[in-house]
């Protein structure tokens, strides 16, 4: 059986689903996870792309107050969710919550952030790190140094504590979609590996949202808890 490949594409506005379906079908993804809808678009003639919503958080420097009370509201609205942790202490809190799906950093604090604490917090609690990698094509030229020292500090971690990470193109325009290939020659320059880490962007991911799928029915109630339903009537 083939490999199916996935990305993540964080549209401004539902003009752009067409034009980005499209280009992901080209490049030969299976899947995509999109942002900004509070509900899944229309399917107009793709049958060969699954289409998932995710929840982005975090973007807005919201408070760990603020963030719980969205996903208190929000967890079961979409197949997976992601937080910007923009400080240590939402770091370690979002590491530890069982709504929160991906944990990621502003690409220039990764490795700051991405402490050897918040990976067991992580490991302990089965999170996901996610790098998007469009937030480096974003950067100014003289802050890729930078950006590439912070993911390879933070990667150094993540591989010694066998975290799993998934990686996209984080697109926001046509422009910063990539290839697998294209995503995977890049992550594996980033994180120095030797073989192309093609479960980043294909197995990981996928067991994640099959994952996730369990946990957003209306019969999952808690970690292990699940609402059986059973006839008492005699027969």
């Amino acid at each position: 059986m083939p490999r199916e490949y996935i990305d993540s594409f964080y549209l401004q506005s539902s003009t752009q689903l067409d034009q980005f379906i499209q280009f992901a079908q080209l490049f030969g993804y299976s899947e995509l996870w999109i942002s900004g809808f509070n509900k899944k678009p229309k399917e107009k003639g793709y049958p060969s792309l699954r289409v998932f919503l995710r929840l982005n958080l975090g973007e807005n420097n919201e408070t760990k107050e603020q963030l719980a009370t969205i996903l208190s509201k929000q967890r079961r609205n979409f197949s997976i969710i992601s937080i910007n942790c923009n400080t240590p202490d939402i770091a370690a809190w979002a590491s530890q919550d069982n709504r929160v799906d991906l944990v990621t950093f502003p690409v220039l604090s990764f490795g700051k952030l991405m402490t050897r604490s918040v990976a067991n917090l992580m490991l302990k609690f089965e999170k996901t790190l996610e790098i998007s990698l469009a937030s480096i094509y974003r950067l100014p030229e003289r802050l890729y140094i930078p950006a590439f020292r912070q993911l390879a500090k933070a990667l150094d971690i993540t591989q010694k504590k066998h975290i799993p990470t998934v990686f996209n193109s984080g697109a926001k325009n046509i422009f910063e979609i990539r290839s697998p290939k294209e995503l995977i020659s890049l992550f594996q320059l980033v994180s120095n590996e030797i073989h192309p880490p093609l479960d980043g962007i294909s197995d990981i991911p996928m067991e994640l949202r099959k994952r996730n799928m369990v946990k957003i029915s209306p019969d999952y109630v808690s970690p292990g808890i699940y609402r059986i339903y059973h006839n008492f009537e005699e027969e």
